[in-house]
């Protein structure tokens, strides 16, 4: 919509209008979101108003968050406890009844938000997370020629469990792994390195200290969960989270496509379609993620994919489910 105005303009002017009248919402996305940091400031300040405009105060929470929220959900499905508001698993406000919060000011209501542009640090994050994917290629190739699709897609899912439920599913592998990143983190800090850089030692201990507190908070919450460890974890509820579950065939479909090469936004595609797809009726992606999902039939019930340059199916979808 940014790089050519006049082609997505009659759609831009339709969720505009959509969402003027409370019957359409685009929620924020943090992939999109990460990957504009790397735009020209004055691009991402025009992307930055539009993605405002056209999701009314209602935002994606992160992959992990909602990853972690619907792990919950699942143990609380499990054990019969009853269930939370659905919409809380995956957004920071109701998409229903959500508005941008207000002021008035000299008797007018007006929007108040601040806007932060994007950090050294926060632009070197996403490009190492995106030099991590294109080292993936000849793991593509490996994997295609061994196993078959479904095979790729159960491994990618319980190695997406293990990691997710490793203090609960193997206590003591996950304490070797704390004990492993607390040591790198020494060695780090003996050589002087940066903390804050990208991929450093102090970064992954982090990320196994938060495994940890998530699970000791769950365990806290629904302490029975303790002695049914073995069964949820190769429960129904756990093996069908959305977010967990498309996220691993998602990858497959990647990892199968005869001759394809990683590239370096593959890791915020599956992202973006992840949550696209569990939660919005319309969602859009390049050709050849397009393709993928149709090639092995991913595309859940209720939701919709388009090309982001089909702007006339976009427009036809969008009057049609607004009875326009």
């Amino acid at each position: 919509m940014i790089r050519q105005p006049e082609v997505f303009r009659p759609l831009r002017e339709l969720l505009i209008e959509g969402v003027h009248a409370g019957r359409v919402i685009c929620p924020r996305s943090p992939a999109h979101t990460d990957e504009s940091v790397l735009a020209k400031e004055e691009t991402w300040l025009e992307l930055d108003q539009l993605a405002h405009d056209l999701s009314p105060g209602v935002r994606f929470l992160t992959a992990g968050e909602i990853e972690n929220n619907e792990i919950r959900a699942a143990a609380r499905e499990l054990l019969g406890k009853n269930p939370e508001e659905l919409w809380r698993e995956a957004f920071t406000a109701d998409p229903n009844t959500s508005t941008e919060p207000t002021i008035e000011i000299f008797g007018t209501e007006v929007t108040v938000r601040p806007v932060l542009l994007p950090t050294d640090a926060a632009r070197a994050e996403v490009i190492h997370e995106k030099e991590k994917e294109t080292a993936l290629t000849d793991a593509y190739r490996e994997v295609r020629e061994r196993f078959s699709f479904q095979e790729i897609c159960e491994a990618n899912l319980h190695a997406l469990l293990g990691w997710k439920l490793s203090p609960l599913a193997s206590t003591s592998r996950f304490l070797a792994l704390l004990r492993r990143r607390e040591s790198e983190f020494a060695q780090e800090q003996t050589r002087g390195e940066n903390h804050l850089r990208p991929g450093s030692a102090l970064s992954k201990l982090y990320a196994v200290h938060q495994r940890a507190i998530f699970i000791t908070e769950l365990v806290r919450e629904l302490p029975e969960l303790r002695s049914r460890d073995a069964d949820f974890f190769q429960s129904r509820e756990l093996k069908t989270l959305p977010s967990l579950m498309l996220q691993a065939y998602l990858r497959a479909g990647l990892e199968v496509t005869a001759g394809r090469r990683a590239k370096p936004g593959d890791a915020y595609d599956v992202v973006h379609l992840t949550h696209g797809l569990s939660r919005c009726d319309l969602v859009t992606a390049d050709r050849g993620m397009v393709e993928m999902v149709r090639a092995h039939n991913l595309l859940p019930t209720g939701a919709a994919l388009f090309e982001s340059c089909d702007v006339d199916g976009l427009i036809a979808a969008i009057r049609e489910r607004l009875d326009l």
